[in-house]
């Protein structure tokens, strides 16, 4: 099992969050800032919703394939991880200042 798959599978909201963080310190420093980058616009994007009609959730459907590349061998494995990988997208766009500012306070969403 990969490290993604152990953060995807963990049931408990706030040990996926602080899994999600420590995954996230293990990157380089500039593949760091290219996520926080990138996850910084999409937060942009989300706050702006009731005009572009596309929230956190919206957004995690959307970018998950891209942001987190996963290979699957049959039709019914993706179905069983598109959920969790989804929940994973949509937390680091939802939980930005926890995951990449290194804020301690989570958010409620």
């Amino acid at each position: 099992m990969t490290e993604l798959e152990d953060v995807a599978l963990k049931s408990d909201r706030s040990c996926r969050l602080v899994a999600i963080r420590s995954l996230l310190q293990k990157f380089s420093p500039i593949t760091f800032g290219v996520l926080k980058f990138i996850f910084q616009h999409l937060v942009r994007v989300a706050e702006n919703s009731r005009v572009n009609n596309m929230d956190s959730k919206n957004i995690a459907i959307c970018w998950w394939p891209t942001l987190l590349p996963f290979e699957f061998s049959d039709m019914t494995r993706f179905e069983c991880m598109r959920p969790h990988m989804e929940e994973i997208v949509q937390a680091m766009i939802d939980q930005y200042p926890f995951l990449f500012l290194n804020k301690d306070e989570v958010l409620m969403v």
